[in-house]
């Protein structure tokens, strides 16, 4: 209670910041491990539950297009070939001076299973090049492909670990205030604490895990960043994965079949044309008409 008292922006109360709740996943076999923080969330909304076994392999368990509620983005969903399951999702919230009630931050986090079905036979997300590839094609797909969502910049911040033999890619996607800035948009002093970061852990050929913190900050944004960013690492640093035997020998098939392949050690934001749209007639138009389109989808190159 004292640390509730005792808070400030630039030394937040994070509920539960000291405790960590130790979970096993198993996805076919290849079983991950993490710790994360005790979901709080000030409207009381609860937590996603964590799935503690998932299959891979039933189509079934993978959200359908219909399911997402998109369809005018269907034929988009179909090109990108990005199949998805949702593994779990909580809040995390950061708490300043006791008068005020409401978080002054916010970190959303999830996990989920990704298949792609773009992904030719003749290349594998074990094959750190080819997961590079695809990584950033399904970037082209969530942003400039989504254009009502405003303007992007990424991959920032790119890395890359290698983790058993497998390579792992953490990347943050962060408002791109320069084209706000040419069309004379204010933005809060805020907003740079407000992004995206992702983990991309490899699982089997065409299967992968993305790892998901979502920062809605706040100013100052040094403060900001320095507790939302200790809360993302504390997670990141304590997934251990072990691969199934099959999924073990899939990555030793890689390796052996490109024993050169390699990923960018670090990347420069894309350079993408977003597509020019308006709003479409109601009821007579799709939500979203492109009027001029931009960049065509990467491909990807075995």
């Amino acid at each position: 209670m004292l640390k509730r008292l005792l808070a400030t922006r630039k030394h937040p109360w994070i509920p539960g910041c000291d405790e960590r709740e130790a979970y096993e996943i198993d996805f076919s076999g290849s079983l991950l491990k993490v710790e994360l923080p005790p979901h709080h969330d000030y409207e009381g909304f609860p937590a996603e539950p964590v799935k503690t076994k998932i299959n891979l392999y039933d189509d079934r368990s993978f959200t359908s297009i219909e399911q997402l509620g998109d369809i005018q983005y269907k034929e988009l969903y179909e090109q990108e070939g990005l199949e998805t399951q949702g593994v779990t999702k909580r809040s995390w919230e950061l708490y300043g001076p006791v008068w005020r009630e409401q978080p002054v931050g916010t970190v959303d986090f999830s996990m989920v299973v990704c298949r792609s079905d773009a992904l030719p036979e003749s290349m594998s997300c074990f094959n750190p090049n080819h997961f590079e590839q695809l990584l950033i094609r399904d970037l082209y797909f969530d942003y400039p492909m989504r254009p009502t969502k405003g303007y992007f910049s990424a991959p920032v911040n790119w890395r890359v670990k290698e983790v058993n033999g497998s390579t792992w890619v953490y990347q943050e996607v962060h408002m791109d205030f320069s084209q706000y800035k040419k069309k004379s948009i204010e933005l809060l002093d805020s907003q740079p604490a407000s992004f995206d970061s992702h983990l991309f852990i490899p699982l089997d050929q065409r299967y992968f895990l993305r790892v998901n913190f979502w920062y809605l900050g706040y100013a100052p944004v040094a403060s900001s960043l320095q507790h939302m960013n200790e809360l993302r690492d504390s997670v990141i640093n304590s997934i251990q994965l072990s691969l199934s035997p099959s999924a073990q020998a899939a990555l030793n098939d890689a390796k052996k079949r490109w024993p050169d392949a390699s990923a960018s050690q670090s990347r420069s934001p894309e350079l993408w044309v977003y597509p020019q749209w308006r709003q479409g007639e109601y009821e007579v138009e799709p939500d979203t008409v492109i009027t001029r389109p931009g960049d065509q989808p990467p491909e990807l190159i075995p």
